[in-house]
């Protein structure tokens, strides 16, 4: 069901919008190497791929100094085409973890995950799933920043199910309105 269906059914949902800590500075390398293999990706653009990624350095410039060269071995070029591509290939296999059923998208650096809410035990699933995502954030590197993460309740409902959604013990703040990352995609 989609988000305008459920509301037209006076079925409330509860949406999550996750915001990961440093996005695109955080991806390792070999990592997403791994997961681009993984997909498929033809031998000779991961070789592509990889030369690009590797021995790959950085070094900081103020005021007639410069710092020590130090090598980069996270995150996605910014201001490359591939940037959002990657980063979205690198968080494909976020939806794998969640074990009930509640419906997760995933555009370019943001994701969303929601549930229609028909009982508390709807948001008890809910945040189940939201917890499933924790092993996922451990195994790749990457990390929530719950402080920027936000819930929403999409309702016309006069009396709806209130529940705090929480990371790692802490409450998301539940807002009146905010600007979905892709809304054609909730369905």
């Amino acid at each position: 069901m989609t988000l305008c269906q459920a509301l037209r059914k006076n079925v409330q949902t509860d949406a999550i919008l996750l915001d990961f800590s440093k996005a695109f500075n955080k991806v390792p390398h070999y990592m997403l190497i791994h997961k681009l293999q993984h997909y498929g990706i033809d031998t000779s653009a991961l070789g592509w791929i990889t030369a690009f990624l590797t021995d790959r350095t950085q070094e900081v410039h103020v005021q007639g100094s410069t710092s020590n060269t130090s090598p980069v071995t996270s995150g996605v070029p910014q201001g490359s085409v591939f940037e959002p591509l990657w980063f979205l290939m690198f968080i494909n296999d976020m939806p794998s973890y969640i074990k009930n059923s509640s419906t997760i998208r995933l555009f370019a650096n943001d994701a969303i995950i929601y549930r229609q809410i028909r009982s508390t035990d709807d948001s008890q699933l809910l945040q189940e799933d939201l917890d499933c995502l924790l092993p996922w954030e451990s195994e790749w590197g990457m990390t929530f920043h719950p402080q920027k993460c936000q819930t929403i309740r999409v309702t016309r409902k006069k009396k709806p199910t209130i529940t705090s959604y929480n990371i790692r013990g802490h409450t998301l703040e539940c807002v009146p309105s905010t600007k979905l990352p892709c809304p054609h995609n909730l369905q």
